[in-house]
């Protein structure tokens, strides 16, 4: 068993070119929404976007969508970046994700996003009444660190 710091850094030996890297990081996010404790009980489905039913294209900026106990659906993006992660990839996931199908938005990240990402996401927040909107690399990095995986 690793860790996730050491499954992080698997996955950039692993997968060194960046398109890999980022969709093995999708199926790893997608075992995580399901698997642990807390997210496992607040999700009754999560697919990749692929495999979700009501996908209406390819991907431009949703990696996954997850559907809460209640019937929400929620838009996930996942990104798994040793630097920054670039804002125009934040600005994709905030234009497909603003679909009315969409109440909730999850940004899963393995580095920092930039101070305008930061503010873009956190105006997305507020403006569209989001009931949670959550920094991934805080929770995935503070919970999950030393977990064994």
């Amino acid at each position: 068993m690793a860790n996730f710091d050491e499954l992080i850094l698997r996955l950039h030996a692993d997968y060194p070119e960046e398109h890999a890297r980022g969709k093995a990081f999708e199926r790893v996010c997608k075992w995580f929404l399901t698997e642990d404790p807390y997210y496992g009980q607040e999700f009754r489905n999560v697919w990749l976007w692929d495999e979700w039913p009501g996908r209406w294209g390819p991907d431009i900026g949703v990696d996954l969508v997850a559907e809460t106990a209640t019937g929400n659906l929620v838009a996930v993006q996942s990104k798994c970046h040793a630097r920054t992660a670039p804002s125009q990839e934040i600005d994709s996931f905030i234009s497909a994700s603003s679909r009315p199908e969409f109440t909730q938005h999850l940004l899963i990240a393995t580095s920092d996003i930039t101070k305008n990402s930061e503010t873009k996401l956190t105006h997305m927040a507020s403006s569209a009444s989001v009931a949670e909107l959550l920094p991934s690399w805080a929770i995935l990095m503070s919970d999950s660190a030393n977990a064994n995986l």
